[in-house]
């Protein structure tokens, strides 16, 4: 693992947003800064084709390593759950992928 300052790459004024962390089993929420990317992808199976997205945040490992899969992270004030445990990227960075909460599951 690189020891290498990252708060550079977590500046709100370039790429960077404040996420809320809610644990799912209770407890305090917490504010870190991390990068959010929600890519469209469009698999396809067949000749069906099926449009969505992958969101997901980019952070220091430190930041995300406690959370937890069913927790809540909010971003640019959309609730998404927790889909994965924190995947380690080996830099220094951990990505949690995300699935945005709709009116019907708040």
């Amino acid at each position: 693992m690189f020891n290498e300052d990252l708060a550079q790459f977590f500046d709100t004024s370039d790429f960077a947003v404040e996420v809320t962390h809610i644990p799912a089993s209770g407890g305090s929420a917490r504010t870190f800064r991390a990068i959010y990317d929600d890519p469209y992808l469009n698999p396809q199976l067949g000749m069906y084709e099926l449009d969505t997205s992958d969101p997901r945040i980019t952070a220091p490992w430190p930041l995300v390593a406690s959370v937890k899969r069913s927790d809540i992270v909010i971003v640019n004030d959309t609730r998404h759950t927790v889909l994965t445990w924190p995947q380690p990227d080996g830099t220094g960075l951990g990505i949690l992928k995300l699935s945005a909460v709709t009116g019907d599951e708040l």
